[in-house]
């Protein structure tokens, strides 16, 4: 009986496993590679996106209008985004099908990165861009559009911008040879030149369909290429004050409030409205004053208190696709307050999007799985935070343990460490609260 080929894509597993791997990579290499975020570094762009118009007119109301009858609004700016691979920074990631044989201009550098094995074609020649590891065949399990896709989006993008002085061309091709410096973070880079025109790497697949195959995978595999270790490992040490007392009143009124209008409403009170929504439900359904403001502050970090919007903040809180559902497809499904994920996976699961844009809706499935009464993939991600809640926890600690465990984002560690320092920035020593020192 012959043997079927499976077809396996499955944008949730196919971007787990590649996460998985990509982050035992950068454990092991992150020491040995000896890199500086402050350098520039020559790079191979992967992927281009066709040139678009933009123009950023939200949370700015009042201003708009005045702009428009003063005749001075704001130009409009025309820029494309792509990927880019720096082999000695990413040669942990394997190399999308199209580039695994290419030849690129003379000088240019390799692709296939740091530590990697040569292999010979059949007629003895060297295949020059293997890439990955010594056992690394590529993803015969993934259809071979999804893979390029994937594997694509789990490299690091930047936005060329058309309205300034930029040094890059109107467009971009794939093969084409830049130097990017990053700016003290892998987290974001600048071009510095076009160090050679390669020959435009032309996907092998239909475009359509690729593209359409990328925006499943676009978004989430964005924290792949962070260069940075995401391990729960131990939580940071926060200092408590048991002396302090503190009310959620004030607290809430500190919050950095958006200003601006939305359809002609300011947005401040429609943000104060839905953080007392979270308290209210927070706290009548049995939850801590501290888990509450916990809470808050992540909403306020995940969708600016915005209860409609999607895939924030790849879009806008606020701003105009506000109303706009989710693209479709992959990962890239998170709506609401608490950005909850509609895959099978995570805290969404199960939520059409209009549900998860309802505010009720979605703070009553944070509190359930808070309470550990709704399971995330089968597993109560609360105790961890219920816990520290239960032993007078500080209340910067509580705000880290419910990014890491409850939000989840990528980088969950240092993320939870950032939402803790922004909250002390907005709050002082208060974040030191600790138990019954915050009331109501």
């Amino acid at each position: 009986m012959a043997i079927k080929n499976i077809d396996y894509t499955n944008e949730n597993n196919a971007f787990y496993q590649i996460r998985a791997a990509t982050r035992v990579a950068f454990e092991e290499s992150e020491t040995s590679s000896n890199l500086s975020p402050y350098n520039s570094y020559e790079a191979v762009v992967l992927f281009s996106q066709d040139r678009s118009i933009y123009q950023s007119n939200w949370g700015r109301g009042a201003e708009v209008e005045f702009e428009k009858k003063a005749g001075i609004s704001t130009p409009p700016v025309e820029r494309y985004r792509i990927w880019f691979r720096v082999p000695m920074l990413h040669a942990h990631l394997p190399l999308p099908p199209s580039f695994r044989d290419v030849v690129l201009p003379q000088n240019s550098p390799k692709l296939r990165g740091r530590h990697s094995p040569s292999e010979l074609r059949p007629d003895g020649s060297l295949l020059p861009n293997v890439s990955f590891s010594q056992t690394y065949t590529g993803d015969s399990c993934l259809n071979p559009v999804a893979e390029e896709a994937l594997l694509i989006s789990c490299h690091p993008s930047l936005l060329v911008d058309l309205s300034n002085a930029s040094p890059a061309p109107p467009q971009l091709d794939p093969g084409d040879v830049i130097e990017v410096k990053f700016q003290g973070t892998f987290d974001y880079a600048e071009i510095v030149r076009v160090v050679s025109k390669g020959a435009n790497v032309i996907k092998r697949f239909d475009l359509v369909e690729f593209t359409d195959q990328f925006n499943k995978f676009d978004g989430p595999t964005d924290s792949l290429s962070k260069y940075q270790k995401d391990q729960l490992g131990e939580v940071p040490s926060y200092v408590g004050n048991d002396t302090l007392n503190v009310t959620v009143t004030e607290l809430l009124a500190q919050l950095p409030y958006q200003g601006g209008q939305w359809d002609g409403k300011d947005i401040k009170p429609l943000q104060e409205a839905n953080a007392l929504k979270i308290v209210e439900l927070f706290i009548g359904n049995g939850l801590s004053h501290n888990i509450t403001m916990a809470a808050v502050v992540n909403a306020h970090e995940e969708s600016l208190l915005d209860e409609e919007i999607c895939v924030a903040p790849k879009r806008a809180a606020w701003g105009p696709q506000r109303l706009a559902g989710p693209p479709g497809g992959g990962l890239e499904n998170s709506c609401g307050l608490f950005q909850l994920n509609g895959a099978s996976k995570a805290a969404g699961a199960g939520m059409s999007v209009e549900v998860r844009k309802d505010k009720v809706e979605n703070i009553l499935r944070i509190v359930n799985v808070i309470k550990g009464t709704h399971l995330v993939n089968n597993k109560d991600v609360g105790v961890r935070l219920r816990e520290a809640d239960a032993r007078a926890a500080p209340l910067s600690e509580l705000i880290y343990l419910f990014t890491r465990d409850i939000e989840n984002p990528g980088a969950a560690h240092t993320k939870g460490q950032l939402r803790a320092k922004r909250a002390e920035s907005w709050w002082g020593e208060k974040v030191q609260v600790t138990g019954t020192g915050l009331t109501r």
